[in-house]
């Protein structure tokens, strides 16, 4: 039987470390020792972070969030949550569009009009690695 895995759970997985995020074993976003990542060694045997490092550390996180095609959508005292709308592919409905005559052009209106925004926040933790947690998706 399965052990319940806990939110920010933090495993090594013979590579690189992990954080369970509620819904998968992810890498860290971002880092201020990208190496340390690849040490065996527990992170919280490592010297904490001072509060201005993980803010400043975040701040980064959420620029590289947003130049990658992200919007702030809220900010708080443990994260920030970041939106990003999935994308239509224009060229291939378009072809498909050509291709059928006009009829693909319907579910192509469709999907532009059901398109979502995924949710996820970003937090840094103690030792300086920025993590994300999903939320929800959101139209």
């Amino acid at each position: 039987m399965k052990s319940k895995r806990a939110i920010g759970e933090l495993r090594w997985n013979g590579k690189v470390w992990r954080r369970w995020n509620g819904r998968r074993w992810a890498k860290a976003l971002y880092s201020r020792d990208p190496r340390r990542l690849l040490l065996a060694t527990p992170l919280d045997q490592d010297s904490p972070v001072d509060a201005a490092a993980r803010v400043n550390l975040l701040a980064q996180a959420v620029e590289m969030a947003v130049a990658d095609g992200g919007r702030v959508a809220y900010v708080g005292p443990t994260g920030t949550v970041i939106g990003r709308r999935q994308s239509v592919s224009h060229v291939m409905h378009g072809l498909l569009t050509l291709l059928t005559g006009g009829f693909w052009g319907v579910v192509w209106i469709a999907m532009c009009l059901a398109r979502t925004e995924e949710r996820f926040r970003l937090e840094a933790d103690d030792w300086g690695h920025v993590w994300a947690f999903p939320g929800r998706s959101f139209r």
